[in-house]
């Protein structure tokens, strides 16, 4: 039985996925919106409603309160950081492929 204790540690493991591989989100929105890469309709809407959010002045807690109004950005980061490192993973898979370079999948070999 897995424990939900690790959950944050996983999110902010997400979060500096996504921050060491910020230079790949502008290229991946771009081949989205010029039609070279699909992105699921739902995680492009998550992503886009995500950074008005953490843009917009006005949300639950305002960001003239200094610690809580960065807070439930940094949440909203976290819950989507997670998705980022996923299609960051495969836009930059799927890229290697376009290319015709090799592709090396993450994980163990037994």
């Amino acid at each position: 039985m897995k424990s939900k204790v690790f959950t944050p540690f996983k999110r902010l493991r997400s979060m500096f996925n996504v921050i060491t591989k910020a230079h790949i989100i502008l290229p991946m929105f771009k081949d989205v919106f010029a039609g070279k890469y699909k992105l699921p309709i739902g995680r492009l809407l998550l992503f886009i409603i995500a950074l008005a959010y953490m843009i917009w002045p006005i949300d639950i807690i305002p960001d003239y309160i200094v610690v809580l109004g960065w807070l439930d950005d940094l949440i909203i980061f976290g819950y989507v950081a997670k998705f980022l490192d996923e299609e960051l993973r495969k836009y930059k898979e799927a890229k290697l492929r376009m290319e015709g370079k090799p592709v090396v999948l993450p994980g163990k070999w037994k």
